[in-house]
């Protein structure tokens, strides 16, 4: 019954993936997360068994629910959704900007992007000391209440978007030094979600600049995709294991062995599920679930949780934390946890959240229409940032994701309206 229940929980998963491919939605990437990070895993735990047997089937029905809610709200709402988003042949049609003007806004992101990715790397090497000083602890420690670095590593997020201008636009030189940033960024700060926007955007880059989804480019997508991953679990594995001063004592072998080592052990991020599996087991019963938290958090982004009194919630991975680490007060730049979105979803409504499905349906139709602008440079701006939030969405990150997706379009508008003043630029 478990394995039933698993194969039609991948069924639903992968066919959904299918649409969202053939519509050329953003979505695809929350579906090959949620494939990855949960559909996979349950069904091999489903298989090889597993300590949280007694719940399987009811981790299998919920996601089963929820993905027919989701259906449901795409089928309701598809009106909402603009033609299938492409980078070249459809999207060139819409460029009416002067070049000139376009050229400034290309350049500033290019120039906070290379600025922002220095301004990091410079002030953490201060803040350790020496390069090898730098490890997973000094890291987190240069982060915590730090506005500056907060500041800076969103100007970096947001920036990071015009790597994939670049690559449709085929200008290998700044490609090169955008993936060069990029790898940067992920090293120096053990961050698995930075490295993922690199292997993003050459997936985007596969999926929108296509007329047509061949078999090609399918291998293509799943041969980046195992190196993805692949990638992610180095570096974890580094993470966990090394700093910069083992750099010279240790080889590739030892850390892809670590790598492989953390993989054996069924943890990080292919098996989220298990957080997932653990709320399922309690049925919600700690303080801070069940109530819709994560959701309330949400709607009271734009307002400073300084200034709510109250009111604006802590976010639900700092909850989880609290739960999966033994009750332990670990702070949110220390220990968060991400249950997968269905786990999220459990998280803040128990069983009723896969009700949830047609929510999230509804905000990927109208994060495609934020994705369709008049203009090629807007169009891969928020393409690449919203196809690499989802892959946080899925992991079960959803505040810091839309925060993301919030603060770009905050971000993006304000430097429009700059360039419109003074050149005169119609298209966004």
């Amino acid at each position: 019954m478990h394995i039933l229940g698993a194969i039609i929980v991948n069924f639903f998963i992968c066919g959904i993936l299918l649409i969202e491919l053939n519509r050329r939605s953003t979505a695809v990437f929350l579906w090959v997360g949620l494939l990855l990070f949960f559909g996979l895993s349950h069904l091999y735990n489903c298989i090889i068994g597993s300590v949280y047997s007694d719940i399987l089937n009811e981790a299998s029905f919920f996601v089963i629910f929820f993905c027919m809610a989701y259906l449901a709200g795409r089928m309701a709402f598809c009106w909402i959704s603009p033609h299938p988003l492409l980078l070249k042949s459809s999207a060139t049609l819409y460029e009416t900007a002067e070049p000139q003007s376009r050229q400034k806004i290309v350049n500033m992101l290019f120039h906070i992007f290379v600025f922002s990715t220095i301004a990091y790397v410079v002030t953490l090497i201060m803040f350790a000391g020496t390069l090898s000083a730098i490890s997973k602890a000094t890291v987190y420690a240069f982060r915590a209440g730090s506005l500056f670095v907060l500041t800076i590593s969103y100007l970096w997020s947001i920036s990071v978007a015009v790597t994939l201008y670049f690559i449709v636009k085929r200008e290998r030189k700044k490609v090169i030094l955008c993936f060069l940033c990029i790898a940067t960024m992920s090293i120096i700060s053990f961050t698995r979600t930075y490295l993922i926007i690199l292997f993003v955007a050459i997936i985007v880059y596969l999926i929108f600049s296509q007329n047509k989804i061949r078999l090609k480019i399918i291998v293509g997508i799943f041969i980046v995709a195992i190196f993805a991953v692949y990638a992610m679990y180095l570096l974890r594995g580094f993470r966990y294991y090394y700093s910069f001063a083992d750099i010279g004592n240790i080889s590739f072998t030892d850390i892809n062995n670590m790598a492989f080592a953390l993989l054996a052990t069924r943890s990080g991020d292919l098996y989220m599920g298990n957080f997932f599996y653990g709320l399922l087991e309690i049925e919600n019963n700690f303080l801070g679930l069940g109530i819709g938290s994560g959701y309330l958090r949400l709607l009271l982004m734009p307002i400073p949780s300084s200034i709510t009194f109250g009111i604006k919630p802590e976010d639900i991975c700092i909850t989880l934390g609290r739960l999966f680490g033994s009750g332990v007060a670990h702070t949110a730049v220390s220990y968060t946890v991400t249950p997968t979105l269905f786990g999220d979803c459990y998280a803040n409504f128990g069983f009723y959240g896969f009700l949830m499905g047609f929510v999230w349906a509804v905000i990927i139709c109208i994060m495609d229409r934020l994705a369709s602008r008049k203009t090629l440079l807007f169009r891969c701006l928020y393409t690449l940032i919203i196809s690499s939030a989802y892959i946080n969405i899925a992991r079960g990150d959803v505040y810091n994701a839309m925060a993301l997706i919030y603060y770009a379009t905050v971000i993006y508008t304000i430097i429009f309206l700059f360039v419109k003043l003074r050149f005169n630029y119609k298209s966004y």
